[in-house]
């Protein structure tokens, strides 16, 4: 008799969402899923607007137990804090021990707060949760300093700053915001903020983010009452021995460098062909091709490798009904973006076939 192997995986981001909306197709091909992974789980495309007011506080937010009901899916309410390879055994928060034949490992991203002292009352953009509560704090910041000149730091700029009565600052190292677009979009930011009244103060490094103030490596202090940590994301931390200074490093076929039972996907992978922004665009594309090599070698054929697009969209929500969406060196400012990124982020919501997520964020309103 054949060993049914277990396909295990850790946290039921946008890659491992496509692994259990197809979970007939695995247990077809002799795999036994357990899914270790906390309840519920925040889509990102919407995470800034959620935590910001501009869309209700619960939109994207997917009840996984839900999902792993409705397709049979054992489920491990539990959060993932080693994996002991020799054994071949995850190792939970709870002091569980789950063996596994295959891993797979989608454990995302967070802040990058290297060379900067972070007081832990400040609030950053992942994980998520954390984001997540930036809602509850809003009322009473009438100053609030944002860190990071990049995508998510402008999206957070952009709605923040489109409601009267608190002022935002932006912080960022390098010469100009968003310095990973086209220069003209950038620019087409920077004056939008502006006429909003967003103090931006470019070309300097922050040694210290407090609960209270900003203190920069020349010595300079802004006070503040609420404070975002926006740099760049970084991989999630890894089991040790798993990871290295990029993510869980994996080749084309998101097998591990090292371990061909032990796969990873999303912002936790460093995809050693190319680096690959940290989109979720990235790691949702990832699914259908995890899906197939996890199928191919149930039934002894070969891997594919995973092919990025050069080039992805990319559509950032500036609050206001405005938008920029990018995509290479095109971009277009305006209203008709903005109702894009809704459309194609309610699209994603639906097809996640979870309970309590609507299809439209206007239907919660």
């Amino acid at each position: 008799m054949t060993q049914r192997p277990n396909a295990l995986s850790w946290s039921a981001r946008g890659t491992h969402l496509h692994l259990l909306r197809h979970a007939d197709d695995l247990r077809a091909a002799g795999f036994l899923i357990k899914l270790v992974a906390p309840t519920s789980f925040r889509y990102s495309g919407v995470a800034v607007s959620t935590s910001t007011g501009a869309l209700p506080e619960n939109y994207g937010l997917i009840d996984v137990s839900a999902l792993a009901r409705n397709h049979a899916v054992d489920h491990i309410a539990e959060r993932m804090v080693d994996v002991d390879r020799d054994a071949r055994v995850v190792i939970t928060a709870e002091s569980q021990r789950i063996p596994y034949d295959i891993l797979s490992l989608n454990l995302g991203s967070q802040a990058s707060s290297e060379s900067i002292d972070v007081a832990p009352e400040v609030t950053r953009i992942k994980p998520l949760d954390e984001l997540a509560t930036l809602t509850n704090r809003l009322d009473r910041a009438r100053m609030i300093t944002i860190v990071g000149g990049g995508p998510t730091a402008m999206e957070l700029a952009g709605n923040l700053s489109a409601s009267t009565g608190r002022t935002v600052r932006v912080v960022e190292a390098g010469p100009r915001l968003a310095s990973a677009l086209p220069p003209k979009a950038s620019a087409a930011i920077a004056k939008l903020l502006a006429k909003r009244g967003v103090e931006v103060i470019l070309n300097s490094h922050v040694a210290a983010l407090d609960a209270d103030q900003v203190t920069t490596t020349d010595g300079s202090t802004y006070l503040h009452d609420l404070a975002v940590l926006a740099t760049g994301l970084t991989a999630s931390p890894a089991p040790a021995g798993l990871g290295g200074p990029h993510g869980i490093p994996v080749r084309g076929t998101l097998q591990h460098r090292d371990d061909d039972d032990i796969y990873a996907c999303g912002d936790v992978a460093d995809f050693l062909p190319g680096a690959l922004p940290k989109l979720g665009v990235y790691g949702v594309r990832q699914g259908p091709v995890l899906l197939r090599n996890l199928v191919a070698r149930a039934v002894g054929e070969p891997h594919e490798p995973f092919e990025p697009q050069r080039s992805a969209l990319q559509v950032i929500d500036l609050g206001a009904t405005l938008g920029l969406a990018v995509r290479g060196r095109w971009w277009w400012l305006g209203r008709a973006p903005l109702h894009l990124k809704r459309r194609i982020d309610a699209r994603w919501l639906a097809r996640v076939e979870s309970r309590g997520v609507p299809s439209d964020p206007r239907s919660t309103q």
